[in-house]
C-alpha cells in the first residue's frame, strides 16, 4: 500500500506474540519515516498498542486506532505528513465499552 504519493508500507511480525510493527519507507529515497507502529494482541484477541486504520496515496493524512497498554483507554489518532516527519494532529477518545467494533 502507498501512503502519500511515495511511501510503501513495510510490516513485519514479532514471532509467535501475535505483533506487527508497520514502518513506513520512502520509495525515491529508501529512508524510513521515524514513526512507526506497533500492536500486538492479548488473549481475548483485543489489540494493544497504535494499529493504522487509514492511508491514501493521494494524501498526507494517516489515521490510527490506539489502544494504551495501562489503562486501556482507546484513542483515534491523525496524523499529517509535513517535510518527512508525522506530525500528530489530533487525538480522538474513543468513549465506546471494550470489544465494540470500530
Amino acid at each position: 500500500m502507498t501512503f502519500a504519493g511515495e511511501y510503501s508500507q513495510a510490516v513485519w511480525g514479532c514471532g509467535g506474540s501475535g505483533c506487527h510493527v508497520t514502518a513506513l519507507i520512502n520509495k525515491r529515497t529508501g529512508k524510513a519515516l521515524s514513526r512507526s507502529f506497533l500492536v500486538y494482541y492479548e488473549g481475548d484477541d483485543s489489540p494493544i498498542g497504535e494499529d493504522i486504520l487509514y492511508m491514501n496515496k493521494y494524501s498526507r493524512l494517516l489515521v490510527t486506532y490506539e489502544v494504551d497498554e495501562d489503562t486501556h483507554k482507546r484513542f483515534y489518532n491523525y496524523y499529517l505528513l509535513n517535510n518527512g516527519d508525522l506530525d500528530l494532529i489530533d487525538k480522538v477518545s474513543d468513549n465506546r465499552p471494550a470489544n465494540t467494533p470500530k
